[in-house]
């Protein structure tokens, strides 16, 4: 064989496809469980509070009740009760940024979309594995063995 023929592309093995497949349905579920998770801004000292894409919600360790806000709301609440005292020697902080809840969002919406993604993927790969399969049996052997 000389160097100016073509070399057949090498096939991937199930083994490797079937991997592929549990990879893209692993991380599809993984980014699933960040999209809709409210602890992606939780200190594990204070488990009372954490925050998510689309909210926040804190939680009365005494009563066991948690309540949920979305980041707007949050914001908001923020903006209204910012404190004017002695250390800001009368003079009101910054307001928060409202790009945090429209970030979130879009973030969320992005993360769905990529979990969608992976997982059309891997329903195309587990698709096409009997076509693969198929294409490795000898038609003439198959023929003369019936």
């Amino acid at each position: 064989m000389s160097d100016d023929e073509e070399q057949p592309a090498p096939v991937p093995s199930p083994q490797n496809r079937t991997i592929a497949i549990a990879i893209c349905v692993a991380a599809a579920l993984a980014l699933l469980v960040g999209a809709f998770t409210h602890r992606w801004l939780a200190n594990p000292n204070m488990r009372s509070l954490g925050g998510g894409l689309l909210g926040m919600e804190r939680c009365d360790p005494v009563s066991e009740r948690c309540e949920t806000k979305s980041n707007s709301d949050v914001i908001e609440e923020l903006s209204r009760d910012l404190p004017v005292d002695d250390h800001w020697v009368g003079e009101r902080p910054e307001k928060p940024s409202s790009w945090f809840p429209r970030l979130g969002v879009i973030t969320f919406a992005l993360a769905l979309v990529a979990a969608a993604a992976l997982l059309v993927a891997a329903a195309i790969a587990a698709s096409l594995m009997p076509a693969a399969r198929a294409s490795r049996v000898d038609v003439m052997e198959a023929l003369r063995s019936e």
